[in-house]
């Protein structure tokens, strides 16, 4: 059993290691990169401010696991970072944060982490299982790469 561990350990390493290389690419310049590049919290407050949220360069429509797919595909190439995303879906409550889901038929799920902007959670976000339809920018929010749909409150529509 602790070799099981183990090599799940090494495993679990390799692929944070090759996640963390391919979300650095996307740039040849020697002065940029998406360590540069990423911004802090109060940096995406500020930024988000500035946006068009008509100009979306992704919709993604209730449903269209495979559009979801692909999305999450292209993040480590950095091709979304700082575009207006809207998605339509399913919000999931975890622990800290929401998820919009899309679903396969065979009840398989991929969604998107978001968060509302100056939002303070759970209390300004819509109930689990809630439908919504969400337009934000995503970002890279921290030096690890994690990205978020960073929403205003006012873009955020729960579907009855």
């Amino acid at each position: 059993m602790k070799k099981i561990i183990k090599a799940l350990a090494v495993v679990m390493a390799a692929a944070l290691l090759i996640v963390s290389f391919a979300a650095c690419s996307g740039s040849s310049d020697a002065n940029s990169s998406s360590a540069t590049d990423a911004t802090t919290a109060e940096t995406a407050v500020q930024q988000a401010d500035d946006v068009d949220y008509s100009d979306v360069a992704l919709t993604i429509e209730d449903g269209d696991f495979d559009a979801m797919e692909k999305f999450l595909d292209a993040w480590g190439e950095n091709k979304y970072d700082g575009k207006v995303i809207k998605i339509t879906g399913v919000s999931e409550r975890r622990m800290s944060n929401c998820t919009v889901m899309e679903h396969n038929d065979k009840g398989t799920g991929r969604g998107c982490s978001w968060e509302i902007i100056d939002g303070k959670f759970p209390d300004d976000y819509p109930e689990d299982d809630a439908k919504v339809t969400l337009t934000g920018v995503l970002m890279v929010v921290d030096d690890y790469g994690t990205r978020l749909l960073r929403v205003p409150a006012e873009n955020v529509k729960v579907i009855k």
